[in-house]
């Protein structure tokens, strides 16, 4: 159960300034299984690779720390 939680938190940070991140965000919390935890990473950033995020290093909500 904590790798499963971990990857979620993982995930989502490094989702950070891309596109559909949001979205992506709520469908990896709503994941129930670390397989399925698996396939939702999987498939978003295989969407986003060849993308670069936008700088969102100057949001609080990444300076403050979290989790």
């Amino acid at each position: 159960k904590l790798m499963h939680i971990q990857l979620k938190k993982f995930g989502a940070w490094f989702s950070a300034g891309y596109p559909g991140a949001a979205k992506f965000r709520k469908a990896l919390f709503d994941s129930k299984s670390v397989v399925e935890v698996w396939s939702t990473l999987d498939n978003y950033f295989n969407e986003v690779k060849a993308l670069t995020p936008a700088d969102t290093s100057n949001e609080d909500f990444l300076m403050g720390g979290h989790g």
